[in-house]
C-alpha cells in the first residue's frame, strides 16, 4: 500500500553509539503515529563500509 504524507528524520550515529561492545549488525525500527512497529532485517556495518 502506498503512504503519503510523511516524513522522515535521519541521524549519523558514531560506532558503538550505544554499547561498550559493538554488535556485527544493526535494525532500523520505524514507529507510526499510532505506536505500531516494524522494524527491518539485520543491516550488516561491514557491507556498509
Amino acid at each position: 500500500r502506498a503512504i503519503t504524507g510523511t516524513s522522515l528524520s535521519l541521524a549519523k550515529l558514531e560506532d558503538g553509539w550505544l554499547m561498550e561492545k559493538t554488535s556485527p549488525w544493526f535494525r532500523v525500527v520505524i514507529i507510526d503515529h499510532a505506536g505500531k512497529r516494524a522494524w527491518s532485517n539485520p543491516i550488516w556495518i561491514d557491507e556498509l563500509r
